[in-house]
């Protein structure tokens, strides 16, 4: 008997996984991205009220305080990425960071007094700068961790 095209003697052109059954790895890996998720969600969501929500207009406002501000999220978004990104999640943290980020930057901006109409700028460049700094910082960590169990 010769062996038909696409065929391995005795092995089937293609198998076919059993129907209704998921390891319990991929179960695992599932749940570890949704707690994830909303780690992440929940961190970012609060990072944005702690640091940057409040409207500086309503107390007394030094402008040396803004760059402290920019700075706290920073770090604290960094190490969110980083975590995720150690965990191997670095496509949820790609995805979560920055839309959580979007639409509370977005939600502050309709409420701001001041409709110059550069709220929608806004948003789009902190979405996008975001989006690649997250990106670099969780793939940054999960190179480190993979280096590290090499």
């Amino acid at each position: 008997m010769g062996i038909g095209r696409g065929e391995v003697e005795g092995v089937p052109e293609t198998i076919e996984p059993p129907q209704g059954k998921v390891r319990a790895s991929d179960r695992r890996r599932r749940a570890e991205g949704l707690v994830t998720l909303t780690a992440l969600i929940v961190i970012t969501a609060l990072a944005f009220g702690i640091w940057l929500s409040w409207y500086p207009g309503q107390v007394v406002h030094d402008k040396r305080d803004d760059g402290w501000r920019i700075t706290g999220i920073t770090v604290v978004l960094v190490i969110a990425a980083a975590a995720a990104g150690w965990r191997r999640h670095v496509d949820i943290a790609t995805m979560a960071i920055p839309c959580v980020l979007t639409v509370c930057f977005a939600w502050f901006a309709s409420s701001y007094d001041k409709d110059d109409g550069l709220s929608s700028l806004g948003a789009t460049l902190m979405f996008l700068g975001s989006t690649m700094g997250v990106r670099v910082v969780a793939s940054l960590a999960r190179r480190t961790r993979n280096w590290i169990q090499e």
